[in-house]
């Protein structure tokens, strides 16, 4: 009897053990419990709890590993300050490194017509990047671009007539593709509650960025209206509301921030180089009414 109790407690200990001592790699939608057996620049290699069989993962699409052993590692650009209004776009982050990008969430990807080595490139990519909800912009590509066209330079004559003289020119302008991340997405189930409460969105404020290669924050004017929210979709994790307003031809808008106060979206015009940002302030009372 004695023997028995000894040898379960011991198999008892030895699972305990075991599974302390497991690893857990998190990945945006999913949880793998196993143990790392190699942690390379670009990938992880692990082999799950119940067999030997080596996995191996790309490292940007995990979140963090934690360790049996408590230690954590994780990418530093979860440490990024959120951006929650354009205005904080000085925060916005610009890596290059694909490894730089691990554990972080997929927004959009950007066109930028303009010089990304110089400050005011720099800035102008951040600011684009903080419209659309983003604090971190991954660098992909940066090429050179050649336009042509003709130039017209009139020839007087005399005073009564003149004469056009059309001359050939080529202008050349760097064009940077790049993709928009955010450290932290925003809680969709916690806005699914909140939709289905129907609360009244009252549009306060339209801002935009205008410029071409030295973007500036700028205001539009705007009359405040009210609004309802019925229809919305989640993709990759991203929030998109489906609505109708004024003079706006767009109607999916890329929701940047929310709390219980205050909704921010987003959305693009223009070969989607023109940026724009909506912000709808939410009605308290429309919340007690649909209680009753």
């Amino acid at each position: 009897m004695l023997r028995s109790i000894v040898l379960i407690s011991a198999i008892a200990f030895s699972h305990l053990a075991r599974t302390q001592s497991l690893d857990t790699l998190v990945l945006v939608n999913q949880r793998i419990v196993g143990k790392v057996t190699e942690v390379a620049p670009d990938l992880v290699t692990y082999k799950m709890a119940d067999d030997d069989v080596l996995h191996k993962i790309n490292k940007v699409d995990l979140i963090k590993i934690c360790f049996g052993n408590g230690k954590v590692e994780q990418s530093p650009l979860l440490n990024v300050p959120l951006v929650a209004f354009p205005e904080e776009w000085a925060n916005v982050r610009i890596v290059e490194r694909p490894q730089d990008i691990q554990g972080v969430y997929k927004i959009d990807d950007i066109m930028y017509i303009g010089n990304t080595l110089s400050e005011t490139g720099k800035n102008s990519l951040k600011m684009a990047t903080a419209m659309m909800g983003g604090n971190i912009v991954h660098i992909n590509e940066s090429r050179q671009v050649a336009s042509t066209g003709y130039v017209s330079t009139p020839v007087n004559y005399n005073a009564r007539n003149s004469a056009y003289v059309s001359h050939p020119y080529t202008r050349t302008y760097t064009q940077t593709i790049a993709r928009i991340y955010t450290s932290q997405l925003p809680d969709s189930v916690s806005f699914r509650e909140m939709i289905l409460q129907n609360p009244v969105f009252s549009l306060v404020n339209h801002m935009k960025l205008i410029g071409n290669w030295r973007y500036r924050l700028a205001w539009r004017e705007v009359i405040p209206k009210d609004f309802r929210i019925s229809k919305y979709s989640i993709e990759e994790g991203n929030i998109f509301v489906h609505l109708k307003l004024p003079d706006i031809s767009t109607t999916k808008f890329h929701v940047n921030f929310f709390d219980k106060t205050r909704l921010i979206v987003s959305y693009r015009t223009r070969w989607l180089t023109k940026y724009h940002t909506l912000t709808f302030l939410i009605k308290p009372q429309s919340f007690a009414a649909n209680k009753k």
